[in-house]
């Protein structure tokens, strides 16, 4: 969630949907790690545009569940050394 989104809420919780977008790229970001071996891998990976993705970013794709599932399943083909 951007911080001025936070900031202008003041102290009041997140959506239901801003909760689950969170969980889903934190969770995300610590498979890119653990997929690629350091937080700046995972960093770079996920800013950059794919052509698994139709050239958008991991991040632009897992603002949904269904796009985060296909930034997933890449990530699981890296882990096994399949083609991506």
């Amino acid at each position: 969630v951007p911080k001025t989104t936070l900031a202008r809420r003041g102290a009041g919780r997140l959506t239901r949907e801003e909760s689950e977008r969170t969980e889903r790229l934190a969770r995300l970001f610590l498979h890119a790690v653990a997929a690629l071996g350091s937080e700046e891998d995972a960093r770079t990976f996920l800013r950059r545009p794919h052509p698994e993705l139709d050239g958008r970013t991991p991040l632009d794709a897992a603002v949904t569940e269904l796009g985060g599932r296909r930034v997933e399943d890449i990530l699981h083909a890296l882990e096994y050394g399949l083609p991506v």
